[in-house]
Parts: C-alpha cells; structure tokens; sequence
C-alpha cells in the first residue's frame, strides 16, 4: 500500500525520513522550546519567549491532526518568532552564555 500524505506532520515525517531522523528533527525543536521556557521561568525575556512557548504548544498540537508546518507563510512566521525571542537574549548574553 503507498500512502502519499499523513494527515498529520509527525506520521508524514515518520513516513519520509524514517523514525530516527524523526525524533532527532523534533528534539531540536524540544531545545527551542525547552530554552524559551526556561527563559519565562526565569524571567530574563519574558514576553517574547512566552509567545514562542505558546506558539510552539500550539502549533504542536495542531500538526497532530493536519500538516500546517508544510505551509511556507507558518514556517516563516514561527521562525520568524523563534529570531525574536531568542536574538533579545542572545544580545544580552542570557543565551549560550558560559
């Protein structure tokens, strides 16, 4: 049986690059998320990575049941977010700071 698309972006990306390359893809993505919420927690930055956090719970969520990441304009706009909350920290060293 071939299956062109998975209605979802994780069963789509399973199907593409394999299981291994699946969990590596979104454990970088896990990272981001992780940062940006420590960075709430600590408030360092607080609004923009709080926006970021909930961007990324609701993308996730949302990528379960249908592949919004696979449009051009919600990959820009979510990197877009992702340069935001995290070039004001890295400016301010609270980012990759030893």
């Amino acid at each position: 049986m071939l299956f062109r698309r998975g209605h979802s972006d994780y069963l789509e990306l399973a199907m593409e690059i394999g299981w291994p390359a699946t969990i590596a893809l979104l454990s970088a993505f896990g990272l981001l998320f992780a940062s940006a919420l420590t960075m709430v927690i600590r408030r360092e930055e607080f609004e923009l990575p709080l926006l970021f956090v909930a961007v990324t719970v609701q993308i996730g969520l949302h990528s379960l049941v249908d592949f919004s990441m696979q449009m051009p304009a919600v990959v820009f706009a979510y990197l877009f977010l992702a340069g935001l909350a995290f070039g004001g920290a890295a400016r301010k060293g609270a980012v990759g700071a030893s």
